[in-house]
Protein backbone atom coordinates (compact mmCIF):
# COMPACT_ATOMS: atom_id res chain seq x y z
CA UNK A 1 0.00 0.00 0.00
CA UNK A 2 2.59 2.20 0.89
CA UNK A 3 4.31 1.42 -2.78
CA UNK A 4 1.08 2.96 -4.51
CA UNK A 5 1.05 6.02 -2.29
CA UNK A 6 4.73 6.35 -3.10
CA UNK A 7 4.28 5.86 -6.43
CA UNK A 8 0.70 8.40 -7.04
CA UNK A 9 2.57 10.86 -5.51
CA UNK A 10 5.50 10.64 -7.38
CA UNK A 11 3.17 10.87 -10.54
CA UNK A 12 1.20 13.64 -9.09
CA UNK A 13 4.66 15.52 -8.50
CA UNK A 14 5.80 14.93 -11.94
CA UNK A 15 2.49 16.35 -13.73
CA UNK A 16 2.33 19.19 -11.72
CA UNK A 17 6.24 20.06 -12.29
CA UNK A 18 5.60 19.47 -16.36
CA UNK A 19 2.32 22.12 -15.75
CA UNK A 20 4.26 24.62 -13.99
CA UNK A 21 6.95 24.00 -16.83
CA UNK A 22 4.45 24.41 -19.76
CA UNK A 23 4.01 28.43 -18.85
CA UNK A 24 5.26 30.85 -21.34
CA UNK A 25 8.45 32.41 -19.67
CA UNK A 26 10.13 33.87 -22.43
CA UNK A 27 11.12 37.41 -22.63
CA UNK A 28 11.14 37.26 -26.30
CA UNK A 29 8.81 40.02 -27.75
CA UNK A 30 6.80 40.57 -31.09
CA UNK A 31 5.54 43.41 -32.55
CA UNK A 32 4.29 44.81 -35.32
CA UNK A 33 3.12 48.86 -36.14
CA UNK A 34 0.39 49.95 -38.54
CA UNK A 35 0.00 53.88 -39.16
CA UNK A 36 -2.49 55.45 -41.23
CA UNK A 37 -3.17 59.18 -41.42
CA UNK A 38 -6.92 59.94 -43.01
CA UNK A 39 -7.93 63.13 -43.20
CA UNK A 40 -7.97 64.27 -38.98
CA UNK A 41 -6.75 61.12 -37.98
CA UNK A 42 -3.66 59.22 -37.46
CA UNK A 43 -4.05 55.82 -36.47
CA UNK A 44 -0.92 53.95 -34.44
CA UNK A 45 -2.24 50.00 -34.06
CA UNK A 46 -0.66 46.95 -34.04
CA UNK A 47 -0.07 42.87 -32.72
CA UNK A 48 2.23 42.13 -30.00
CA UNK A 49 2.83 38.65 -27.46
CA UNK A 50 2.55 40.95 -24.59
CA UNK A 51 0.63 40.59 -21.76
CA UNK A 52 -2.62 42.36 -21.40
CA UNK A 53 -2.23 45.47 -19.40
CA UNK A 54 1.26 45.93 -20.76
CA UNK A 55 1.46 49.74 -21.79
CA UNK A 56 3.43 51.01 -25.30
CA UNK A 57 4.44 54.31 -25.18
CA UNK A 58 4.78 56.33 -28.65
CA UNK A 59 5.60 59.73 -29.43
CA UNK A 60 4.30 61.64 -32.69
CA UNK A 61 5.52 64.19 -34.34
CA UNK A 62 5.12 66.41 -37.60
CA UNK A 63 8.42 66.69 -39.38
CA UNK A 64 8.41 70.40 -40.47
CA UNK A 65 6.23 71.65 -37.44
CA UNK A 66 7.83 70.73 -34.88
CA UNK A 67 4.97 72.20 -32.35
CA UNK A 68 2.86 69.37 -33.52
CA UNK A 69 3.05 67.02 -31.71
CA UNK A 70 1.12 64.13 -29.45
CA UNK A 71 2.65 61.81 -26.67
CA UNK A 72 1.25 58.73 -24.85
CA UNK A 73 0.50 55.55 -23.90
CA UNK A 74 -1.83 52.09 -25.53
CA UNK A 75 -3.04 49.41 -23.87
CA UNK A 76 -2.58 46.23 -24.79
CA UNK A 77 -5.12 43.91 -24.82
CA UNK A 78 -5.44 40.54 -26.19
CA UNK A 79 -1.98 40.61 -27.97
CA UNK A 80 -3.69 43.95 -30.01
CA UNK A 81 -3.21 47.89 -29.47
CA UNK A 82 -4.79 50.45 -31.22
CA UNK A 83 -4.84 54.42 -30.54
CA UNK A 84 -6.36 57.43 -32.82
CA UNK A 85 -4.49 60.53 -32.44
CA UNK A 86 -6.60 63.95 -33.42
CA UNK A 87 -4.49 65.58 -36.33
CA UNK A 88 -6.97 68.32 -37.84
CA UNK A 89 -5.17 71.25 -36.83
CA UNK A 90 -1.76 69.82 -38.47
CA UNK A 91 -0.80 70.98 -41.77
CA UNK A 92 0.20 68.22 -44.68
CA UNK A 93 3.40 66.56 -44.54
CA UNK A 94 5.16 63.61 -42.89
CA UNK A 95 4.75 62.78 -39.76
CA UNK A 96 6.89 60.33 -37.40
CA UNK A 97 5.64 57.95 -35.28
CA UNK A 98 7.49 56.08 -32.84
CA UNK A 99 6.64 53.68 -30.63
CA UNK A 100 8.35 51.71 -27.68
CA UNK A 101 8.02 48.77 -25.25
CA UNK A 102 10.27 49.47 -22.02
CA UNK A 103 9.51 48.93 -18.45
CA UNK A 104 9.85 52.36 -17.57
CA UNK A 105 7.92 54.71 -19.08
CA UNK A 106 9.56 57.83 -17.35
CA UNK A 107 6.02 59.72 -16.48
CA UNK A 108 3.69 58.81 -13.72
CA UNK A 109 2.54 55.63 -15.44
CA UNK A 110 4.07 52.56 -14.34
CA UNK A 111 4.21 49.13 -16.00
CA UNK A 112 1.73 46.23 -14.28
CA UNK A 113 4.28 44.56 -11.87
CA UNK A 114 3.78 41.30 -13.82
CA UNK A 115 5.57 42.77 -16.73
CA UNK A 116 8.53 44.24 -14.61
CA UNK A 117 8.96 40.68 -12.90
CA UNK A 118 9.21 38.90 -16.67
CA UNK A 119 11.33 41.33 -18.26
CA UNK A 120 13.15 42.97 -15.39
CA UNK A 121 13.45 46.34 -14.08
CA UNK A 122 15.53 47.94 -17.01
CA UNK A 123 14.35 45.56 -19.23
CA UNK A 124 17.66 43.40 -18.70
CA UNK A 125 15.32 40.39 -20.08
CA UNK A 126 13.88 41.49 -22.93
CA UNK A 127 14.43 39.33 -26.03
CA UNK A 128 13.53 40.46 -29.85
CA UNK A 129 13.74 41.89 -32.74
CA UNK A 130 14.22 46.05 -32.64
CA UNK A 131 16.09 45.41 -29.10
CA UNK A 132 17.85 48.42 -28.57
CA UNK A 133 20.63 48.26 -25.69
CA UNK A 134 21.70 51.13 -23.49
CA UNK A 135 20.75 52.40 -20.03
CA UNK A 136 17.82 50.12 -20.70
CA UNK A 137 16.92 47.74 -23.33
CA UNK A 138 13.57 48.79 -25.06
CA UNK A 139 11.87 47.34 -28.29
CA UNK A 140 11.34 50.79 -30.44
CA UNK A 141 9.65 50.94 -33.90
CA UNK A 142 9.55 53.95 -36.59
CA UNK A 143 7.82 54.88 -39.85
CA UNK A 144 7.27 57.90 -41.34
CA UNK A 145 3.33 58.33 -42.42
CA UNK A 146 2.04 61.36 -45.17
CA UNK A 147 -0.95 63.41 -44.28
Amino acid sequence: MKRIIFFLLTITTIFVISACGSEDNSAEVDLTMETEAIESTLTVSGETNLPNGTLLTYEVSHLDDFEKYSTGEIEVIDGDYHTEIDISDWPEGDINVWLAFQTILGTTVEQPKEVIEKYGEMGENLEGDNVTDGDMKRIELEETVSK
